[in-house]
């Protein structure tokens, strides 16, 4: 019987040539590396490919799941216009680094969307491939850079965001790829292939999809042995991380088809190798930063410690997961904003609580935001930081991460400092599900009642595909709210059980001298929050003196575009930088500033 893994839920974090990754421990002769797909498909698929990894190490083969350069934690490429090679080199100097920890003799390498062009890339350049996993693939590089612009677009528009300008780029939600790896891609063929990169394949493409048919077919022909599945959860996994339970019904089957490969080759080499020992993780360093990745607390969860390389100042910043996007953030915002800090003096922790990123999940959590143990994760994270010296923490959370950094300060003393953005509730409402609420309530009225009335919703309205019934309880509950909230000014009753709450709870961290730093968008669902409890324009903050609004121009509520960005970097830098008990200082030139702070209450 196989000794269980050595490596922790979620993997051990390791680094190489700039690149961050995570090894799954096995004893079999055959590991498996993933290579993963990028941008928004990455986001989503994150927490799956994690438990994906966990799962094939727990059954004995070894795996390793890395970061790109240019993406997730991995560092920037050279000022040179990045490319795919970059790419393969990395995937390259992963599976080396993979069978030296590992010992293993045979790789199974495993590609998803633009990891299928890498996984491809790095098997034609290797000998000891057993096996290549090909999900959701393309044997053409221009028809699938169609689709990838085609989806751009679509997701822009369902974000209410204008098409972005990539030039001869492409960005998807904020994800970009320059035009020299564009041009790469567009030249892919693999339909001309002389010779398979390995003797057997597996192709899971989507129901219909006839890139992988042309990718299978040309690799049967070429006298590898193919196995086709259909990707029949492929929406589910990449359409938004989940929030609950994980599809892996397809993973499954693909760790099917891998301990096949196994049971054959382990047969050939006499059973499986010794685990080898797995080094400290070094850093990841710039000469301005350096980062370094660990887990912590009981249930192993991962944060990554990001400090200057020289003199530091101001306040730590913890960075909470918003939603259940992973620690590296929407667009991978949580790492520029948190490396640009660091070369301008300030540290800062960013973590992934529980189910999310890549943090183990926990068997008695029913959902991975808006839950009690986010709060108690995001306390132990305080105790590593106070452990090592800490003593100013500021909680900075987006949406329900700004829910999550409220709540963590209502509970926890230490906290004193909170940069919330765009908080869609401050009090949890029972009577709703998280999927049903971000379902119902993921835009704001203006947007909701706008988006309502143009031809293609009134057109979803009158064939059925809105729920009518619903709709017009949501209709009838959001204008409630805000007669409500304009009667609760004059008159407290009005303001209901939840909004009493609302105030409890501002009371007493106002009582504390816990400072707020309130950052919404223009016209994003947080400001119907904060007139709901406020009254229109916010005018009960005002009896807050530890409080301060700011509000973000022309940005959507997750902030996808780059001055968005800017925009809270800077803020982050005068909030970590201010003189405590005063006020957050406007940006200034000395801190690269685009634009100042705008509408402080």
């Amino acid at each position: 019987m196989m000794e269980e893994p050595r490596s922790p839920r979620g993997g051990t974090p390791i680094s190489f040539g700039g690149c961050a990754g995570f090894y799954h421990a096995g004893r079999s002769r055959v590991a498996v590396l993933i290579c993963s797909p990028w941008g928004h498909e990455e986001l989503s698929m994150r927490s799956s490919l994690r438990e994906f990894a966990d799962n094939l190490a727990q059954a004995g083969l070894p795996t390793l799941r890395f970061d790109y350069p240019g993406t997730g934690d991995s560092l920037d490429p050279s000022d040179r216009a990045w490319r795919l090679e970059d790419w393969i080199a990395a995937a390259h100097s992963a599976a080396a680094l993979l069978l030296d920890i590992s010992r293993a003799r045979h790789l199974v390498i495993v590609g998803q969307g633009l990891g299928v062009a890498v996984a491809i890339g790095v098997a034609r350049e290797l000998e000891d491939v057993a096996g290549l996993a090909l999900l959701a693939g393309f044997a053409r590089g221009a028809p699938y850079l169609k689709q990838l612009k085609v989806s751009a677009t679509m997701l822009a528009d369902a974000a209410g965001l204008p098409p972005a300008d990539a030039g001869d780029g492409l960005a998807l939600l904020g994800f970009k790829l320059p035009a020299s790896f564009i041009a790469d891609v567009k030249q892919i063929d693999f339909a001309t292939l002389a010779s398979s990169p390995a003797p057997s394949a597996l192709v899971v493409g989507r129901p219909g999809d006839r890139q992988s048919a042309t990718l299978a077919d040309h690799l049967e022909k070429l006298g590898a042995a193919v196995t086709r599945l259909d990707y029949i959860d492929y929406e589910r996994l990449t359409t938004n991380p989940p929030i609950k339970a994980m599809a892996l019904e397809t993973f499954e089957r693909a760790a099917s088809w891998i301990e096949e490969i196994r049971s054959a080759r382990d047969k050939e080499t006499n059973g499986g190798a010794p685990l080898a020992p797995i080094g400290a993780e070094l850093p990841l360093a710039t000469e301005r930063f350096q980062e370094t990745r660990f887990r912590f607390g009981p249930r192993g969860l991962y944060g990554a410690w990001c400090e200057p390389q020289g003199p530091r100042r101001g306040r730590v910043l913890l960075f909470l997961n918003c939603g259940a996007n992973p620690h590296a953030g929407w667009r991978r915002m949580t790492v520029e904003q948190a490396r640009a800090l660091a070369r301008r003096g300030i540290s800062s922790l960013r973590i992934d609580t529980s189910g999310i990123g890549d943090s183990p999940a926990r068997p008695d959590a029913a959902t991975k935001i808006y839950s009690r143990h986010q709060v108690e994760e995001a306390s132990a994270a305080v105790d590593w930081l106070i452990e090592r010296g800490a003593r100013e923490i500021t909680l900075v959370g987006v949406c329900s991460g700004a829910y999550q950094a409220f709540h963590t300060a209502l509970e926890d003393r230490r906290v004193d400092d909170l940069v919330i953005v765009n908080p869609a509730v401050f009090v949890w409402d029972d009577n709703y599900e998280v999927e049903e609420f971000l379902k119902l309530f993921s835009r704001s009225n203006l947007t909701y009642f706008a988006r309502l009335t143009e031809a293609d919703g009134l057109r979803k309205l009158l064939s059925g595909r809105v729920a009518v019934g619903r709709l017009a309880s949501v209709v009838a509950e959001r204008v409630l709210d805000k007669i409500k909230g304009h009667l609760a000014a004059v008159v407290p009753w009005f303001e209901g059980p939840i909004g009493r709450r609302v105030h409890q709870h501002f009371n007493q961290l106002r009582t504390r001298g816990v400072h707020i730093s309130l950052v919404t968008c223009e016209n994003d669902l947080s400001e119907d929050e904060l007139a709901k409890h406020f009254g229109g324009g916010g005018t009960r903050l005002r009896a807050y003196a530890n409080v301060s609004w700011s509000r973000i121009p022309n940005a959507d509520h997750n902030l996808t575009t780059d001055a968005s960005v800017e925009w809270l970097t800077d803020h982050l830098l005068a909030r970590a930088t201010a003189s405590r008990g005063g006020q957050t200082r406007e940006a200034t030139e000395e801190c690269d500033a685009k634009r100042p702070l705008e509408g402080t209450t």
